[in-house]
Parts: C-alpha cells; structure tokens; sequence
C-alpha cells in the first residue's frame, strides 16, 4: 500500500512539475537565436545559418538534426484513396465560443522582451515612422527606427502548459 501511495505521490508531483514549466519562445536576429524551449525537457532550434530548413531537437537523452526539405522529399505518394464514410454530425461550437477560448489562451502568453530595430530603406518613411516609433515606446515593448540599414528584432514570450490548460478549461467548460 506505501508503495503505491509513494507511486502516486510521484506522478502528482511529476505532472505538476510539468504544467508549471515554462516554455519559451525566443527569436534573436541579433545573436541567431531561433528557439522554443520548454525548459528541462525540450529544445528545437531553427539553424538558418547552415541551412534555411535545417532544426536541431535536443531532449534529455539525445540531440538531433534534421532537414525538413529530406524529409517532405522522402515522403511516398498517396495511393488510393480511402472510401468515404458517412460522419456524424457534431454539435458545432458557435463562433463566439471559439473567440472566447482563443482569446483567453492568448492572454495566458508574456511577453518577456520585445525590442525591433527598423530601416524601411526609405528615408522619407523612416521620418515618418519616427514620431510614431517615440509613441509606441511608452509601452512595454521598444520600436526604433534607424537610418543605417538594421533591421534587428529580439522576441521572447513565455507560457506553461498549466496556463494553457486552466485557460482552455475555464473558458470552455465553466462558462
């Protein structure tokens, strides 16, 4: 009986370790960073140095690459198709509905770091992007125009899978 108490105990605290995790988004066009993490268990990593389709997967046990244009060419083509079967009817979520879950997961998502770093190559559109830019700065993010060329964007967002959940379930099931 200690045995499965200890046991249960385990899973609990895995699976809550689990839905607190966090995961991030990470996009860095100033060091080459490319990355969604979910930190402990998972990495993958676009590498668009080597390659503009080449990612890396790393877990806790292996590291890997692979190239996505291999793999959608290795794909063997579709034979006959399957017959048609009759589908039951699904009682359909009203649009409202759906607005309602997918904006209450998108607020569960932190924006950790937002900085872009813009040159249209028009002169005349970056002056009028200026005054712009200095307004948009006085919220969390940071907008900047240059007239040197760069085009920089550092991104980092933040989740767990227990805010997903808790938002998906509250705004779907008790509403």
């Amino acid at each position: 009986m200690a045995v499965l108490i200890i046991l249960f105990v385990g899973m609990l605290l895995l699976l809550t370790g689990l839905l607190l995790t966090p995961l991030r988004l990470a996009i860095d066009s100033i060091r080459g960073v490319y990355q969604i993490r979910w930190y402990g268990l998972a990495t993958l990593n676009w590498l668009p140095e080597e390659s503009p389709d080449m990612l890396e997967m790393r877990t806790l046990f292996f590291k890997k690459r692979f190239n996505l244009a291999a793999h959608i060419s290795q794909r063997k083509p579709a034979g006959k198709p399957a017959p048609a079967r009759k589908s039951r009817a699904k009682p359909a979520s009203s649009p409202r509905h759906m607005l309602k879950i997918a904006l209450a997961i998108l607020k569960t998502f932190r924006v950790r770091r937002c900085q872009v770093n813009w040159d249209a190559g028009d002169y005349v559109l970056n002056a009028w992007l200026f005054p712009v830019c200095f307004f948009l700065n006085r919220f969390p993010a940071s907008v900047s125009v240059n007239f040197n060329g760069q085009c920089d964007i550092v991104l980092i967002i933040e989740n767990s899978a227990g805010r997903l959940l808790w938002a998906f379930l509250k705004s779907s099931i008790f509403t």
